[in-house]
């Protein structure tokens, strides 16, 4: 492993930490941010790397039983399929939501 990335997995890694404590604090972002002495633009930037190596972890997304779509849902007014994993989108469908789940499963 190169250096560049042992020290951004160490850096994730400490950032996840850091996150999870403000989470735990009860305290507002702004406000942990401040008593901590820390940037709340680098607590943003952190948080989206953090769920991004959640999301791109081998393993983290695991399916152990098929459910039939159309008993749990309405129907979608699209389906996307992508690495044969079919997607239902309708108008409520967050975009970013959207474009992570597309992401990461281009990336499998």
């Amino acid at each position: 492993m190169n250096t560049k990335l042992a020290t951004s997995r160490v850096r994730t890694g400490q950032w996840a930490d850091i996150i999870k404590d403000c989470e735990e604090s009860g305290l507002k972002v702004d406000d942990y941010c401040a008593r901590h002495d820390l940037s709340r633009y680098a607590y943003f930037y952190w948080l989206r790397k953090v769920n991004e190596a959640a999301l791109t972890q081998n393993g983290f997304v695991e399916v152990r039983q098929q459910v039939e779509v159309s008993t749990c849902y309405p129907s979608p007014k699209l389906t996307v399929s992508v690495n044969e994993v079919v997607l239902g989108i309708d108008e409520n469908t967050p975009m970013y939501l959207l474009a992570n789940v597309i992401k990461v499963l281009k990336n499998t």
